[in-house]
């Protein structure tokens, strides 16, 4: 597709009609926002005025209503997806507000799948490509945001799978030199500057805001999806709650993630020949094959020509 075929009345018609009816609906709580204010501004010191049982109707009418974009986010939003938002935004580290994470879905799902239905269906056509692009656009360009926090979240649980025993080790020093928990995790969150500093200080903020230890512990475990931070918490748990010495479960907590970073190395070194396999067979083999053989295919033509 040229680009004077994206230059088309008929193809940027529909997408000019669509920008617009979707811009202007989404400037109708600002204009009501703006008149509300004038109207307090203006209105200021005057009473009160109940509306008669009469003017109900008329009342309600009044009143402001959501705009378009709102309204039709309000019948794809439950509390099911605003809980799993919530939880998926915790995992990938808060990185943008639940609100802008609604947006971002609502745009995804209200502008951006249909304009790339609309342009598969322009490119392709009314043709099985066509229509398969256009229901691949509109069942994954709506999961982009949610894709993208998975990912972020996926990268800090590997981080903190790498990081976690140097935490661990710090944490057994400053505990076996006479600090409390609290203090340790004070000297984590202060001395690093890793992902492990930031859920450390989440924790610690936890725990000076009333949260007790065990529900401190439970919700980091919660927040990152690394399995040696679950079996951490886990176990400070545990001992803490049959009064284990702090010490010594951290320094066996140490030296088992030690372990479990040099077997997940060890995993890995014996998994890079299979995955450069496709690479070996797929690249480099018919270059191989070409340049060996290549010369000998040529003598050949020319001895029987």
């Amino acid at each position: 597709m040229t680009f004077s075929a994206l230059l088309d009345p008929l193809l940027l018609g529909p997408a000019l009609v669509f920008v617009l009816v979707f811009t202007l609906a989404a400037s109708v709580p600002q204009r009501q926002s703006r008149v509300a204010l004038r109207l307090a501004r203006h209105g200021a010191g005057m009473p009160l005025v109940v509306p008669a049982p009469g003017r109900t109707s008329r009342w309600k009418a009044h009143r402001r209503r959501p705009a378009l974009p709102d309204r039709l986010t309000g019948l794809l939003r439950t509390e099911k997806s605003t809980a799993e938002a919530r939880a998926l935004l915790n995992r990938a580290g808060s990185p943008m507000s639940l609100e802008a994470f609604t947006r971002a879905r609502q745009l995804c799902t209200l502008v951006a799948a249909p304009t790339f239905a609309a342009l598969a269906i322009l490119a392709f056509g009314l043709t099985p490509l066509g229509i398969a692009a256009a229901l691949v656009g509109l069942l994954a360009v709506p999961r982009l945001p949610t894709i993208m926090l998975k990912r972020i979240a996926k990268k800090r649980a590997r981080e903190m799978d790498l990081v976690i025993s140097d935490v661990l080790d710090l944490l057994v020093v400053c505990v076996e030199g006479g600090q409390s928990l609290p203090a340790a995790l004070m000297q984590v969150s202060q001395r690093m500057e890793n992902v492990a500093s930031e859920e450390f200080g989440r924790l610690l903020a936890d725990i000076n805001s009333g949260m007790s230890r065990r529900d401190a512990f439970t919700a980091l475990a919660d927040r990152c999806q690394s399995d040696a931070l679950s079996v951490t918490c886990t176990t400070v748990i545990h001992a803490d709650k049959v009064g284990m010495s702090l010490a010594q479960t951290l320094r066996t907590l140490s030296d088992m993630m030690r372990t479990r970073r040099r077997q997940a190395a060890e995993t890995r070194a014996r998994q890079a020949p299979i995955k450069m396999m496709p690479v070996l067979v797929g690249f480099m083999l018919p270059a191989m094959l070409a340049l060996l053989l290549g010369p000998v295919a040529l003598e050949a033509m020319k001895a029987f020509r």
